[in-house]
């Protein structure tokens, strides 16, 4: 049942996606759970990343605007996912970081599939458990090995939708 409600969960994210922008509609969708972050990114070794801000410092004292951290464990969650709900905006600073630990995370996965061609497999296998998706492990590898095999995301690879930052009377997280 649990798993079944989660299928529709996708599409109805897929339907509401659609809606956004415009009916371009999605070929697949693929949920991860949120413990999948600790798990690929200690696989890949850790991911080094430049602090951006001082206002991650609050979520860790490692997070020094200007530092390089490597990220381990709930490291990695905390970077990627956390935000400062006393800073109304602070969801901008968020997708920020996880712009940034993406870019470092490709290049990471990238040199460990040099070391070991097997290892994008290895690391699928390691989250096999915590994936939903409409598409069987053969497309999901080949999206994935895509992903890899193409340059290093750039910030043009990463799209806002334009718009204005506001605060209205109901504050959701």
């Amino acid at each position: 049942m649990f798993r079944e409600s989660r299928y529709k969960s996708c599409e109805l994210s897929c339907d509401a996606v659609t809606r956004l922008l415009g009916g371009l509609g999605m070929d697949h969708y693929m949920l991860a759970d949120l413990r999948s972050i600790n798990t690929v990114n200690d696989l890949v070794g850790g991911v080094t990343v430049t602090i951006p801000n001082d206002r991650a410092v609050w979520n860790d004292p490692e997070f020094v605007k200007g530092k390089k951290v490597t990220l381990h464990g709930s490291q990695a969650e905390r970077f990627v996912r956390s935000r400062d709900h006393s800073d109304d905006f602070s969801s901008l600073l968020r997708m920020e970081h996880q712009k940034i630990y993406l870019q470092a995370f490709q290049g990471q996965v990238k040199s460990c599939i040099r070391k070991d061609p097997d290892f994008l497999d290895e690391l699928l296998d390691a989250v096999e458990f915590d994936i939903l998706s409409d598409m069987n492990r053969k497309e999901y590898v080949k999206l994935a090995g895509s992903m890899v095999n193409t340059a290093q995301l750039g910030d043009a690879d990463f799209l806002m939708l334009p718009g204005e930052a506001r605060m209205g009377d109901v504050y959701l997280e």
